[in-house]
């Protein structure tokens, strides 16, 4: 049966390297976005790529700083039963990484050409991500798509005053970047954001001004309008309309708001409803 070797010269720890071998960031960070770990030696990791490519590995050894290995138990028949090892060798100013995939059945050359020259790019990936701070992993997500989940959410969210869709589009361990005070993480602290501005504006409704995307952070800008309807931080409602702009940062990836950061125009708010004066008034 053909074997694929490769190595690479890393500058970097060998702790680095194995971490980025073992956990879900650090695997994520280079092979591809999408995994699944189940930790400790018998676990299972999922990575999912697409189509028909979805490689399941038992983890058969872990050799903490100097070897992993794993075993494909389904997800790509090709790979059924093929071994893989990544082996450290950690040297004065730098580390070797030897990896070697073992194949349980013969292929066409075309086949393990094609194999061998992806390993090739993602191990450059892995190199990458451990003295960079960045790999190149496969992602199916395209930024149109990221912004589709950012413009669904807007909608549901804000305009249609749906707080239960953070089930659906927040991840669960979602971290929130609002500027108030003791708000919760994940999707308590959007549930409790969302409640809190509608209670004081219940017809609230947003305009976006303009949206785009770099990578997995889509950056919106947009105009609110409401009527302060509901007592907001102990200003009791009189009925004042109120207009404020919104700056957001999400970050977006597998379908979920996995990060979000809010400027809303608190001030100009406050203004507004009479709970302060205008600077210089």
């Amino acid at each position: 049966m053909k074997t694929i070797l490769q190595s690479v010269d890393i500058k970097s720890s060998a702790a680095a390297i194995y971490e980025a071998l073992t956990t879900e960031k650090g695997l994520a960070g280079w092979w591809t976005e999408t995994v699944q770990v189940e930790e400790g030696v018998g676990g299972v990791i999922d990575f999912t790529f697409g189509a028909a490519f979805n490689p399941n590995m038992r983890i058969m050894a872990l050799e903490p700083n100097e070897r992993v290995e794993w075993t494909c138990v389904g997800g790509h028949e090709p790979w059924q039963d093929n071994t893989f090892e990544f082996r450290i060798d950690e040297r004065a100013s730098m580390c070797v990484l030897f990896f070697t995939q073992a194949y349980a059945r013969e292929l066409s050359d075309e086949e393990y050409g094609r194999y061998n020259f992806n390993w090739g790019f993602y191990l450059e990936s892995l190199r990458s991500l451990v003295q960079a701070g960045r790999g190149t992993p496969y992602n199916a997500e395209t930024e149109e798509d990221r912004k589709a989940v950012v413009e669904r959410f807007v909608e549901e969210y804000k305009n249609r005053h749906n707080i239960d869709v953070v089930d659906e589009l927040v991840h669960e361990n979602c971290a929130v970047h609002i500027p108030l005070p003791g708000l919760p993480q994940g999707r308590e602290g959007m549930r409790v954001n969302g409640n809190l501005v509608t209670a004081a504006f219940p017809d609230v409704h947003v305009e976006r001004e303009f949206m785009c995307a770099d990578d997995d952070i889509v950056l919106e800008r947009a105009v609110a309008k409401a009527t302060h309807q509901g007592e907001l931080m102990g200003v009791q409602p009189e009925g004042a309309p109120v207009t404020w702009t919104e700056l957001h940062a999400y970050r977006v990836r597998n379908g979920q708001i996995t990060e979000v950061w809010s400027e809303p125009d608190l001030l100009g708010i406050m203004v507004q409803i009479g709970a302060v004066d205008a600077p210089g008034g």
